[in-house]
């Protein structure tokens, strides 16, 4: 008597954990702070871009928008 084969179902995609989906935050350090409200009162907007892209935010991600855009509504004044 012939053996049957038993087959398998195909294994089900991977489900990533919630926590991956969530963006890395920045260091939080007074080191971190300090450059941060220097930027925000004595600095440029290419100073913050710089910034930023330095501490591994890139120029895709929404949360760079959202910090650029909220420089140039509060940041410096320039006369």
């Amino acid at each position: 008597m012939p053996e049957e084969k038993k087959t398998q179902p195909p294994p089900k995609p991977k489900k990533t954990p919630k926590t991956a989906e969530k963006y890395i935050p920045l260091p939080r350090n007074k080191g971190t702070e300090h450059a941060m409200l220097d930027i925000f009162e004595f600095g440029t907007e290419r100073e913050l871009m710089q910034y930023l892209r330095g501490s591994g935010l890139k120029d895709e991600n929404p949360r760079f928008a959202k910090i650029v855009k909220l420089f140039r509504e509060r940041g410096p004044r320039r006369f």
